[in-house]
């Protein structure tokens, strides 16, 4: 009897349905012994005409560094695909390293994509404008550099605007839960200066917070510098917030205090209406909400708050219905809500069976789950 053996790749975007007029798909995949288009980014980045999508196929291999210099789509799997249900039938990641955004990428998409290091500097560089940042996965760790630790993981540079960052997960580390005597020049998300059109929206944002929450260098979620102007709403966000000229509403920011402070100033004032802090960041005045106890907020057991399941809102939660217009406070709240694991909004297999071997007569039988996305 003859024999025939099948391989089988599963991938997110192998069903996906998608009507692209006038433009290429491209895959790309560095795993041995799949057929792809390229196995690099760079080579599909390099091939591709602007706007094209560039699929990045999950794979147990990173990706690399990734330089996007014209317009496209990057197209990932999304995260955490093992601790939420329904993600993926393969469960690698679209993981690259330094991602910089430059000049000639204006109006590209960047979404399901974790981007992950440790060298000194930004993680995440956008330095072009009309750029779209949705669903991702970033998270750094700034390395010990000469008595100092410095690292940004995701920087919006001098002069670049109309950037949305939404339904992300980004994560700052600090390099070290050593003592206090080191440098430290840490962000989770820093706008560089003269920044305009700037919508951060339904993210996860955090920063490393040294043991016993103890001030230790200089810390932040987020920083901005006052030349900028921003919207931040329906964030989560752990660490120090400094924000000027903004609009910052149904907010939750988790840690108040030392390492956790809402920094703004009366000559930049921003409109904070509908937040809600564990200490008194926010006051009580315009809908905002103080000294709120976060396990009464969240489903997430303190300590163990790395991933993106742990942000959903509990039953009684305090930020139900707290928002303008009587919307959720935090990342699953609004109208574009965080989507677990980032998942992109097109169709994904997530289970599949798959024989390794079948015959001519009788060939072989695939089940196959798949779940469409928003």
């Amino acid at each position: 009897m003859k024999t025939k053996v099948i391989t089988f790749f599963t991938a997110v975007i192998l069903i996906a349905n998608v009507s692209i007029v006038s433009a290429k798909v491209w895959r790309v995949n560095n795993t041995p012994g799949v057929n792809a288009n390229f196995s690099t980014v760079a080579a599909a980045i390099t091939a591709a005409a602007a706007g094209d999508t560039v699929y990045i196929e999950g794979s147990s291999f990173t990706y690399g560094n990734v330089t996007l210099n014209k317009k496209l789509v990057l197209l990932g799997t999304g995260y955490f695909l093992t601790d939420n249900d329904s993600t993926q039938a393969n469960p690698n990641t679209s993981k690259v390293g330094n991602l910089t955004i430059s000049v000639g990428a204006e109006g590209s998409t960047i979404c399901g994509i974790m981007a992950t290091g440790t060298a000194t500097g930004s993680l995440v560089t956008v330095g072009a404008s009309n750029i779209s940042i949705i669903r991702c996965y970033f998270t750094h760790t700034a390395p010990y550099n000469g008595g100092s630790y410095v690292g940004i993981t995701l920087v919006i540079s001098s002069g670049v605007n109309n950037v949305l960052v939404t339904q992300s997960f980004i994560y700052q580390g600090a390099g070290t839960t050593g003592s206090c005597s080191y440098s430290y020049y840490t962000r989770a998300l820093q706008l560089e200066g003269n920044n305009s059109g700037i919508l951060i929206s339904n993210n996860i944002i955090k920063h490393y917070i040294k043991a016993g929450g103890t001030t230790c260098g200089t810390f932040y979620a987020i920083e901005m510098a006052t030349t900028s102007t921003a919207v931040f709403n329906n964030n989560v966000i752990t660490g120090s917030f400094m924000a000027y000229n903004s609009i910052v509403t149904n907010n939750i920011q988790i840690v108040g205090g030392a390492n956790g402070d809402y920094l703004t100033s009366g000559t930049y004032p921003n409109t904070s209406t509908n937040n809600i802090g564990n200490g008194s960041q926010f006051g009580t005045l315009n809908g905002n909400k103080s000294s709120v106890t976060m396990t009464s907020v969240f489903t997430y057991a303190p300590g163990n708050e790395y991933t993106d399941n742990h942000y959903k809102l509990k039953a009684l939660s305090p930020a139900l219905g707290a928002g303008v217009g009587g919307i959720d406070c935090g990342a699953f709240g609004g109208t574009t809500p965080y989507i677990l694991s980032g998942m992109p909004g097109i169709p994904a297999i997530y289970s599949a069976t798959v024989p390794v071997m079948g015959t001519t007569s009788t060939g072989i039988n695939i089940n196959i789950k798949a779940k469409a996305r928003k």
